[in-house]
This record gives C-alpha cells, structure tokens and sequence, in this order.
C-alpha cells in the first residue's frame, strides 16, 4: 500500500541535514518522517534508506558483527569497525570499496 507523498520544503532539509527537526512539525509528523535516513544514487538509481554492513563466521555460519548506516554511509567508513580478526576464516568478502 503507498503511503501519501510528503514533501519537504528546502529549508525543512537544510534542518534535517544539521540534525533538527524542523519548526512547526507536530508530534504527528514527527511520526511519518525518518530524518535519520537518507539518500544516495547508484548506478544512476535513487535509493531512501539505510545499509546494513555485516561480518559473519564462515565455519559457525552466525552474524558476528553488524552495524545499521543511513545508504549514503560508503562500505570503506565502517569495513574495519566491523572486521573481526578472530573470526575462523580469514577470507574477506567486499565489494569495490576497498
């Protein structure tokens, strides 16, 4: 089901991007929007939302590490964060980033 399209004016964004939430939003609003999430183009398409970056143990097959970024966070800031030289297998799996 589509939810209603909302709008932002470029000032409401401008106060998202410095981390506030814009004047005059209800309590109501404030609920409908994700001012933490974000945009980012790939591949010439638009994406709204976030990434999830994983590490897991190849041997045991369980997710040891994790972390949740808004989509425009590029996978080279947070593949050492979540590297974990213990892990039984010492293969890396990444895309182009590095």
């Amino acid at each position: 089901m589509a939810a209603p399209k909302q709008r932002n004016s470029r000032k409401e964004n401008e106060q998202i991007k410095d981390g506030k939430i814009p004047e005059g939003w209800s309590q109501k609003k404030r609920s409908h929007k994700d001012t933490d999430a974000n945009w980012v183009q790939k591949n010439g398409k638009n994406y709204f939302g976030y990434k999830n970056h994983i590490e897991v143990d190849v041997k045991n097959k369980i997710i040891r590490k994790y972390k949740v970024t808004p989509s425009s966070v590029h996978d080279s800031n947070v593949f050492e964060e979540i590297l974990d030289k213990n892990n039984t297998s010492k293969d890396v799996f990444a895309d182009s980033a590095l």
